[in-house]
């Protein structure tokens, strides 16, 4: 999940990779990202990067264990972008910390990064964890599960449902002959949606 860590071994990978003639997906840190790097990646016959953003808010990325400035998020993806690689944005709500404020943030962060793809999930902390015990005894407003989902459920439709995202989606599904995929996701996010506000 960490592609590009140990980066000699990610190079020697691409490296078989692109003698291989195969495309592929890169789960990689945002902070292990670079122009150089980026461009092995798109050689090697990679053509997505999935990258772990956690929040919009830079305080809960650091509560999370992601010290990673609003500035190196903007770089991966800048980077990703310039090496003609699709972009994948991976997002947790409701890490300990999360508001209404972290929520907007977030909402923010997406609507300046674009990426072509967001996963929103919702942090559920392992049973007997410090997360765990931390929940089940703080008494502060934080968002109940209900009023997280629902919040998933509009950053989905916020985000996908704007005019400079469907339009330039539409016309790349119609190049490719994929507007019966698209339609199937887009009627699978409005089911989720309305199933959310219930």
């Amino acid at each position: 999940m960490s592609f590009g860590a140990a980066r000699a071994h990610a190079e020697a990978v691409c490296g078989v990779l692109e003698r291989a003639g195969m495309t592929w997906c890169a789960y990689v840190r945002p902070d292990e990202i670079d122009a150089g790097f980026a461009r092995l990646l798109h050689r090697s016959g990679c053509r997505q990067v999935q990258l772990g953003v956690e929040s919009g808010d830079a305080l809960l990325r650091v509560r999370y264990g992601k010290s990673l400035s609003d500035a190196v998020l903007h770089d991966a993806v800048a980077a990703s972008r310039a090496a003609s690689l699709r972009v994948g944005c991976h997002l947790v709500l409701g890490i300990p910390g999360e508001d209404s404020r972290t929520l907007w943030r977030t909402r923010r962060l997406l609507r300046a990064l674009r990426p072509d793809y967001v996963s929103l999930n919702v942090a559920e902390p392992r049973w007997g964890s410090a997360d765990q015990v931390s929940a089940s005894t703080d008494t502060g407003a934080r968002p109940s599960p209900g009023a997280l989902r629902a919040a998933r459920a509009a950053l989905y439709c916020d985000y996908y449902l704007r005019p400079s995202y469907l339009l330039p989606t539409l016309v790349r599904a119609w190049r490719d002959a994929e507007l019966g995929e698209l339609a199937r996701l887009g009627l699978s996010l409005a089911t989720r949606s309305l199933r959310a506000r219930r």
